[in-house]
């Protein structure tokens, strides 16, 4: 006989440092288009990690719910029809996007126990 057993995930603590952000880069970098020797990057190929560090869950779940809404119905960038199917991942190349929220205090926003 073969039981499973159910695990909890182990937790993942994050701290942000405060002040960290002032060296992150101010100027954005040129666009992909803008070198035509260079193929763009999709923008749906590349995994998000969302921190929701005080501004609540619902911005951030409709972000995520709205990247697996064009995945799966294949509509690209501008909302125009995909120009070959690569420019939208299958289920098997599909990026793993990640949310992280949370608060200082367990009372605070701690939903499921």
């Amino acid at each position: 006989d073969v039981q499973a057993s159910a695990h909890r995930p182990s937790p993942l603590r994050v701290w942000i440092r405060p002040g960290s952000f002032q060296r992150l880069p101010t100027k954005l970098v040129p666009h992909a288009a803008d070198d035509p020797h260079r193929e763009p990057r999709r923008r749906f190929e590349v995994p998000v990690l969302y921190v929701g560090a005080g501004t609540g869950v619902a911005p951030l779940r409709s972000l995520i719910l709205e990247r697996q809404a064009i995945r799966q119905h294949g509509v690209s960038e501008a909302g125009a029809p995909p120009a070959t199917p690569r420019d939208v991942p299958t289920s098997e190349t599909q990026p793993t996007d990640i949310l992280l929220f949370g608060c200082r205090r367990k009372t605070a926003d701690y939903y499921y126990e």
